[in-house]
Order: C-alpha cells, then structure tokens, then sequence
C-alpha cells in the first residue's frame, strides 16, 4: 500500500526530525487496553531505521513518557551485557507526543533468548543501584486490596495473597524493565538487545522481570500451577544471587509480581476483560492461591 505524503502529516513531521526522506509502515496488532500506533521507518531503499509510537491515549502518552526517561537512563550509563534503543526524537506532533527510536538490528530476525537471560535482568535491576527496603516504600507501594470479582473474575486468591505478603514486608528494592518478555528483545548468543521500555520503573522489587518472563511462558500454555511456582521462584532466586542479595525472598518477589500484574491487567481494560485477558488473570489467580500457601508455610 502506498501512502501520499501530506504537508503537516505524521510522515512529514518524522522526515523533519531525523532530516532525511523515510517511507512509514504500521505495525497492527491485536486490540490491546494502551492503543499506542506504532510506525516503522524506512529508508528508500526499503532499511529500517527507527520506529515511532504516537500516544493518542492518556495511557498512551503516560507509557510514552515513561518509556522516553527510561531510555534515556539506560542508554545513559555503561552497560556489559545489554543494549537499549537510542532516542531519536520525542516531540509532538498535532499535540500528540511521538517517540522515535533507532531500530536495534535483532529486533528484525527474532531470536528470543530460550530462558530468562539472568545477566541482563540482574544488570537492569542494578542500573539505578540496590537496597533493602518495605515493600511499601517501592514504587509499586504495599500490595493493596483487590475486588472479589471483577466482571465475574473471582479475583479473591489475589487477596489472601496480599495478606500473606503482608506479613514479609521488606525485599531489596532495583528496577525493573517492565515487560521483559521473549517478544521484547532477542539475543545472537552475544549480545541481547531489549526494546519496549515503556513499563520501567525504580524501586520494585529484585527479580520481578524473571518472574514476568517465565510467567508468561507459563500462562501462555497453561502450565499446571505448582510446577510454574516451582520454576518462577527459582528463577527469581537465580537473579537475586546475581545481585548479591539473598534467594530467601524470591518468594515474596513472585507474589508481589503476581499483585502487580493483577493489578495492571485490571487497571488498563477499562472496559472490562477481552477472552483472551479473561484467561490470563483466571490462570494468574490459580498461581496467587498456590504462592499463597507456599508464603504461609514459609517456603517456596
């Protein structure tokens, strides 16, 4: 499909910031609660060159934001085992904000690394440094309540495991890619490229991005409840050791993960739950009710 150029469009005003004549593509998906665009960039010879994300939602934008601080940061300090996309522009266009970034060259073949790189989660959760502290001084703040039900979801699991996390409230304290899925970066056996920044916090809990990598490995195929606890525990426990804190709280740091995911999923579908969310938290809810026994017995 071959799109016109107008004066004062989106491909104009991108031209304009990287100073040079591109061609856009849209990447289309399936709907999804922050409905952010996302162009690709090309070149005339058909290269990619960057993408670009248009919040034309106040999540949207929100996530923009964050995404365009985070960057900045990592991409601001040295790193050993991880490379990040490079801020091109963050401008606005029609008073939408639009963040471009250089395209990072794996991120076209797809290799996602086969288990949870713990070098690059333990590195990404030291960037802003490391220390013990409440769980409710996170950003993330102490795990909250959660409705019985929500749009017929029994959401109660989700509570009985607040009230155990409740009782082991410190953990140290890093940061977190956000959304560090298979699908967000990808590896040659020498470097492992991540993209999609957009959910970067500080302040979380130490390993969150290994329980949300394995997770959703887990709930993608439906895995049975105590073997995926089994697995996601251990792989926490993994990226603790690396950081030179102690295994014992990757338990806490699985449940805490799970009250937060609850938490995003149903903060973001305003509109109640599409079949596919619907069966990701009724999965999720299973694993909060098996993490909350482990945390009651004191074990993983």
């Amino acid at each position: 499909m071959c799109v016109q150029e107008e004066p004062g469009g989106i491909e104009h005003h991108l031209a304009t910031e990287l100073a040079q004549e591109i061609r856009i593509g849209v990447l289309l998906g399936p709907p999804r609660p922050n409905q952010k665009p996302v162009l690709q960039l090309f070149d005339g010879f058909g290269s990619t060159l960057a993408f670009a994300k248009v919040g034309v939602t106040p999540l949207a934008a929100e996530l923009l934001a964050q995404e365009t601080a985070a960057l900045r940061l990592v991409t601001g300090v040295r790193r050993r085992t991880f490379e990040a996309p490079q801020v091109l522009s963050s401008e606005s266009w029609r008073d939408l904000p639009v963040l471009v970034q250089r395209a990072l060259p794996l991120a076209q073949l797809r290799l996602p690394p086969k288990e949870p790189p713990v070098t690059v989660i333990a590195e990404i959760a030291g960037v802003a440094g490391i220390a013990i502290g409440p769980l409710g001084a996170s950003s993330l703040g102490a795990p909250v309540p959660v409705a019985d039900r929500w749009f017929g979801l029994d959401l109660q699991p989700f509570e009985r495991l607040r009230q155990r996390l409740s009782t082991r409230p410190s953990c140290p304290l890093g940061s977190w890619h956000g959304d560090f899925s298979p699908w967000n970066m990808a590896s040659d056996g020498s470097t492992t490229q991540v993209w999609d920044w957009e959910r970067f916090e500080q302040r979380v809990p130490v390993g969150l991005d290994a329980a949300h990598y394995r997770i959703q490995h887990a709930v993608a195929s439906l895995q049975e409840h105590s073997i995926a606890w089994q697995l996601v525990t251990r792989d926490v426990g993994n990226v603790l050791t690396a950081c030179g804190q102690a295994e014992q709280h990757a338990d806490v740091v699985a449940g805490t993960y799970l009250m937060m995911i609850c938490r995003r999923y149903v903060g973001d579908a305003v509109e109640g739950p599409t079949p596919e969310l619907r069966r990701r938290i009724s999965w999720l809810a299973g694993l909060s009710a098996v993490a909350a026994a482990a945390l009651e017995k004191g074990k993983t």
